[in-house]
C-alpha cells in the first residue's frame, strides 16, 4: 500500500509540473504529422513558467457539445479511431498517456482530434518498450514466457517452476 500511495504522490507531482507536461506535449507533437488529423497543441515557452503553461488554443468541441449536433455514426467512428490511433502511436513511441478521458479530447472541424492534458504521462525506457512487446507477443508465442518472466527479474527456479506457468 505504502508503494502504490507514493507512485499515486509522484504521479500528481507530476501533473502539476508545467515544465515537465509541456516537454511531454513536445515530445507528443513528434510523433504526430498534419496528416494525421491529430493535434497536439504547440507551447509557447516565453509565456510558460514552473506554474503557468501556455499553449495554442485548439478550436473545437468536447464530447458533450460534440455528440448534441447528433454527428454521423461515421464521424464518430472515426473520431473513436483517432482516439485509438492516438493513444497506440503515443504507446509506440515510448509514451504512456495515462489520462485519456473525454475532457482531454477536442473534437476539431474537419475530422481532427485535439489531444490535451500531457501532466500524466509515463515515458518508457527503451528497456522497458522492448519488454512491453515481448509481452504483446506473448499471445501468438507463449514459448516466450520464460524469456519474459526472466526479464522482469524472476529466479530461474521462479521460472522454470511448473505449478507456476500451468
Amino acid at each position: 500500500t505504502k508503494a502504490q500511495f507514493e507512485e499515486v504522490h509522484r504521479m500528481l507531482k507530476l501533473e502539476v509540473d508545467y515544465i515537465h507536461e509541456a516537454e511531454n506535449m513536445r515530445l507528443a507533437r513528434e510523433i504526430f504529422d498534419p496528416a494525421d488529423d491529430i493535434v497536439v497543441p504547440r507551447v509557447f515557452d516565453k509565456y510558460s513558467t514552473a506554474r503557468v503553461l501556455t499553449m495554442e488554443y485548439l478550436d473545437g468541441s468536447n464530447l458533450r457539445e460534440f455528440l448534441a449536433r447528433r454527428p454521423s455514426q461515421a464521424s464518430r467512428n472515426a473520431f473513436a479511431t483517432k482516439i485509438y490511433d492516438a493513444w497506440a502511436r503515443m504507446y509506440r513511441g515510448g509514451i504512456g498517456y495515462a489520462d485519456p478521458h473525454s475532457g482531454n479530447y477536442v473534437f476539431m472541424r474537419a475530422g481532427r482530434l485535439g489531444l490535451l492534458d500531457f501532466g500524466c504521462v509515463q515515458r518508457y525506457s527503451s528497456e522497458e518498450l522492448e519488454l512491453l512487446h515481448m509481452a504483446e507477443r506473448l499471445l501468438d508465442e507463449p514459448q516466450l514466457l520464460p524469456a519474459v518472466l526472466r526479464r522482469v527479474g524472476m529466479t530461474e527456479k521462479q521460472v522454470t517452476n511448473k505449478e507456476c506457468l500451468d
